[in-house]
């Protein structure tokens, strides 16, 4: 019965360190994400296409009103008629290691 405890013992172990592992990994991402979104937001990056007018930052060079962005909204096109859905979505792929 010993043996048994050890090896459950490493086994937990093992999964808390993975588990850490994703916890600083997911931290890390959501870390790194908003310091790409307040470059974008504050000018300090390249947006390209992308339009960073705001309405909530308001030391952003792209804040605006409340009415500028309604008027954006609304002078975007309508929608197109729904692509269909391609039949590769339901296509299950697996990988090895």
């Amino acid at each position: 019965m010993p043996y048994v405890h050890f090896l459950f013992s490493v086994f937990r172990s093992k999964v808390y360190e993975e588990c850490i592992f994703f916890q600083d990994f997911a931290i890390q991402t959501v870390k790194s994400t908003h310091e790409f979104w307040k470059a974008l937001i504050s000018n300090k990056s390249n947006a390209g296409e992308l339009n960073c007018m705001n309405t909530s930052v308001s030391d952003s060079p792209f804040c605006c009103s409340a009415a500028d962005a309604e008027a954006v909204v609304k002078s975007a096109g309508a929608f197109g008629p729904e692509e269909p859905i391609p039949s590769s979505v339901d296509k299950w792929f697996y990988y090895e290691n």
